[in-house]
């Protein structure tokens, strides 16, 4: 049995990417990984090529015919996994395996969490010694004070225990078209007894403008309302409540929809979101919870007055102020050299 297995959804992600992942990741040089590559109805060329990287390296490798989302993508590898524990890996990101691979406690802990950075082309590694702290507060505690500076909402950058999830039937939404990781991860959280955070920067997430995730559709306008309160009420069953981790989550998506919509050219999008019912909600967290100096903090008050075409009108300006900077800083680097 391989120590651990590593499951890596992908659809129609460049060739270019998926290669700088295999060789600055070197999936290839560890034969104790198990590498499970789930293919969601890719075309031709990427799913054949990445298919005989599979079979060259003995790798596990599974298409869907049609691309069905990355959920059901993530709970097939979840199915085909044969290893004990189980980390998930974007195809376009890098993972340092040779500095994890020192870390030999895993076995010991319902979870791994271990830091990440972001790239756009080159990865520079931290490769200093693997350190780890025994962390022995909530996740909630851990998310209020988090001096390990964890992403404990994205599924990426741990290590979990696959009999957790086995045991308990939990699934990544294949109904759900965002947050279905932040989801998944407090679902996750309510069984972990013991975990602790490794605090050498191991995952690079790469930022790019063709990121699936920076998509938008305007029929999740509508779904963001059903989801907001579908698991609103799933969590506030449970006896030991995640408050932090999870109200955040969930009351604080809508704003930033908002403010990611606009970043990319969703106008009417975003001002429909503005007057959907749960932003009132949404924003009276966000209230109690940012800094007065925070961005979303002031949109939040505006929305919370229902001063909805005000709020639209701050949001646009505030992104084309940052745009502006953002181009300063660019051509003030391009003069430099």
């Amino acid at each position: 049995m391989k120590e651990i297995s590593v499951i890596i959804p992908f659809y129609n992600t460049p060739i270019k990417y998926i290669d700088f992942l295999i060789n600055e990741s070197g999936l290839n040089l560890y034969r104790q990984y198990e590498i499970i590559w789930i293919d969601d109805g890719s075309n031709f060329e990427i799913s054949n090529y990445v298919k005989n990287v599979c079979l060259h390296n003995e790798w596990i490798y599974y298409r869907f015919q049609k691309n069905v989302g990355v959920s059901k993508a993530r709970n097939k590898g979840i199915e085909l996994s044969s290893s004990n524990f189980i980390m998930f890996l974007d195809s376009d990101d890098v993972l340092n395996i040779e500095r994890l691979i020192l870390f030999r406690e895993y076995g010991k802990y319902d979870l791994v969490l271990f830091n990440d950075g972001i790239f756009v082309s080159d990865v520079v590694f931290d490769n200093s010694d693997i350190y780890f702290t025994k962390i022995d507060r909530t996740i909630d505690q851990l998310y209020g004070n988090n001096e390990f500076k964890l992403n404990l909402r994205s599924v990426w950058g741990k290590i979990l225990k696959k009999q957790i999830i086995v045991d308990n039937n939990l699934k990544f939404d294949e109904d759900l078209p965002f947050y279905e990781d932040a989801i998944f991860m407090c679902r996750y959280y309510q069984h972990c007894n013991n975990y602790v955070a490794i605090g050498n920067t191991l995952y690079y997430y790469r930022v790019y403008n063709d990121s699936s995730s920076k998509k938008f559709n305007k029929d999740y306008i509508n779904k963001y309302e059903i989801f907001y309160f579908r698991f609103k009420n799933e969590f506030n069953k449970f006896n030991n409540y995640i408050s932090g981790l999870e109200q955040d989550t969930f009351d604080r998506m809508m704003i930033d929809k908002v403010i990611r919509s606009i970043e990319h050219g969703h106008v009417l999008y975003s001002f429909a979101i503005i007057k959907s019912v749960p932003v009132k909600e949404s924003a009276v967290w966000v209230i109690n919870n940012r800094s007065k100096k925070d961005f979303s903090y002031k949109l939040a008050l505006l929305i919370n007055k229902k001063l909805y075409l005000l709020s639209f009108i701050k949001i646009v300006f505030h992104q084309f102020i940052k745009s502006i900077i953002i181009r300063y800083k660019k051509l003030k680097k391009i003069i430099e050299k």
